[in-house]
């Protein structure tokens, strides 16, 4: 469903610079390979964006369960 509204974009993206003197099939690569790479390059950033989310965040449980333990250790003695 949100593919959709892009296809309507492209689309017209497509009719317009067609209409303002563009030919069509160099038009068409252009503005299809924009919409593919404009949403294709941004999975990748967010996959990276995750991964270095996910690894602070158990470098910082890691830290805070060492904490954790010190202080049991210490409770203990």
């Amino acid at each position: 469903m949100v593919e959709f509204p892009n296809v309507i974009v492209e689309g017209s993206n497509i009719v317009v610079l067609v209409m303002y003197g563009s030919s069509r099939v160099p038009t068409l690569a252009a503005v299809l390979a924009y919409g593919v790479i404009a949403f294709w390059l941004a999975i990748p950033a967010g996959w990276a964006a995750f991964a270095a989310i996910a690894i602070a965040w158990r470098r910082s449980n890691r830290s805070a369960s060492n904490r954790l333990s010190a202080i049991s250790e210490q409770n203990e003695l």
